[in-house]
């Protein structure tokens, strides 16, 4: 088994070149390998490399030869988080101030704090699953509304033969009273328990997982594009998540193993 690399201590990137392009002046150092990195090679904002500097943020820079090899830290990918956020952040920006064009915002400008808060916002919420079309109870109580949507849970849980305690889960329903079917969200011990009731629940479309509003959008849009090849009669194409994150995905069709024969 392999295990990750530990960061290693950083080395003065004061006059040094860059170690991938070797040209120019070096910035910041690869927590996993120490390579002296540039502000091109990075793909990071001056602020971000600022923030990483000074240790505003306990986040970790990952090289692109780090990412590309064994040494790679999937809970420290900060790139693919910071590319993915970009994109996102600047379309929801861009929806928000009624500018149909989100590619005259600058990604760019993107700071290392929206990084941050959208990686715990996302640590949080992977303790989570929402489940829909759930009656709520007609008391009054609220203990008892309470009572009665744990039990709902618990009956969901234990029909995926999810052995779990009804004081290891915490409930609440989503959105304003009114609607007799809110979402309720389910609370869990740790993202293990989270994982394995949606795995088993993979056919139950009122069970999902918690997801941020920057990735309910990402998933929107693959939704969207995966319909698009649908009608255009393209076969074998899929969501699948790599390493945490939705991506559009062909697996193999009849016909590819027909050809290939």
């Amino acid at each position: 088994m392999k295990t990750v690399q530990s960061p290693k201590s950083p080395r003065n990137t004061r006059g040094k070149t860059c170690d991938l392009c070797n040209k120019s002046t070096a910035e910041i150092n690869c927590n996993y390998c120490s390579k002296m990195i540039c502000s091109i090679c990075t793909e990071l904002t001056a602020t971000e490399i600022s923030s990483l500097k000074k240790g505003k943020t306990k986040l970790k820079f990952e090289c692109k030869i780090c990412q590309s090899g064994q040494k790679s830290d999937p809970n420290q990918s900060l790139l693919s988080v910071i590319n993915e956020l970009r994109e996102q952040i600047c379309k929801l920006e861009a929806k928000l101030d009624g500018n149909n064009n989100p590619g005259d915002q600058n990604n760019g400008n993107l700071d290392i704090d929206a990084v941050v808060n959208e990686m715990e916002e996302r640590r949080i919420r992977s303790r989570n699953v929402i489940m829909f079309q759930i009656v709520e109870s007609n008391e009054t109580d609220p203990e008892k509304r309470i009572k009665h949507d744990k039990q709902k849970a618990m009956q969901i849980l234990a029909n995926l033969d999810h052995q779990i305690q009804e004081n290891e889960i915490f409930v609440r329903r989503l959105g304003k009273p009114g609607n007799p079917t809110r979402p309720l969200r389910v609370t869990m011990k740790n993202e293990r328990d989270v994982k394995n009731v949606l795995r088993k629940s993979n056919a139950n479309k009122n069970i999902k997982n918690d997801l941020t509003p920057i990735q309910r959008n990402k998933l929107k849009e693959l939704n969207e594009k995966l319909q698009d090849k649908i009608q255009a009669g393209e076969e074998g194409w899929t969501i699948k998540y790599v390493r945490g994150h939705p991506q559009l995905w062909r697996v193999q069709t009849p016909t590819d193993q027909n050809s290939n024969t």
